[in-house]
């Protein structure tokens, strides 16, 4: 298990989770601790994210994250 905390620009602030902080920190763990999918995260909101991957000839074809999710908000832009 891996803890993570990931801070947003333009929010200016540490997030409760984000799922691309988080696969991109598993695809740096994979290639420089060489360490195996799948792999267990803590974000800052406690809530276990998991991430695996589909590899083909040791190429990484497809990443799988998987988590709880929330609706926080909508909202309408016009451009």
């Amino acid at each position: 298990i891996y803890f993570i905390k990931t801070y947003e620009r333009g929010v200016e602030n540490f997030t409760g989770a984000c799922g691309t902080g988080t696969l991109a920190t598993a695809i740096s763990i994979n290639y420089h601790l060489n360490e195996k999918f799948p792999m267990s995260f803590i974000p800052p909101s406690s809530e276990k994210l998991f991430v695996n991957a589909l590899i083909d000839n040791n190429i990484i074809d497809k990443l799988i994250l998987e988590g709880p999710t929330q609706y926080i908000n909508s909202y309408n832009v016009e451009i």
